[in-house]
């Protein structure tokens, strides 16, 4: 997101990247190179962690503390790597999380804006 030079490019991305957080995997011992009956486990946290600090860099460079943050709304399920208080809890929190976005990216005017708006040489708005 950093190359990208403004979260208006990657809003969308992020979007998508919140209704996946949390969701199931389908890791199997063959896809992890760590040995051992957690290795599936910890595949799992590790893709979720990506995703959470995924969501917290598009937090940063578009100014919302709220997904700077967003690791402090999940509570003692995150401290305790709880996976199945992290499901309750990520049910709630993919809604606030959109809807942060959505309405950040509404309020900028980049909410799927109109393309009749001249682009410059990197697809960025050039008025």
């Amino acid at each position: 997101m950093a190359n990208c030079d403004t979260w208006v490019s990657s809003y969308r991305l992020v979007l998508a990247l919140v209704q996946s957080i949390g969701s199931p995997t389908a890791f199997q011992a063959s896809d992890v190179l760590e040995e051992g009956n957690d290795a599936v486990t910890n595949a799992t946290w590790d893709l979720f962690f990506v995703r959470i600090s995924g969501l917290q860099e598009y937090g940063f460079h578009s100014g919302l503390e709220k997904l700077i943050w967003a690791t402090d709304a999940l509570g003692s399920a995150f401290i305790e790597l709880d996976w199945s208080a992290m499901q309750v809890v990520l049910t709630e929190m993919r809604s606030i999380w959109t809807e942060t976005i959505i309405r950040h990216a509404k309020d900028e005017g980049e909410f799927f804006p109109d393309r009749a708006r001249p682009l410059d040489e990197n697809g960025a708005d050039a008025t």
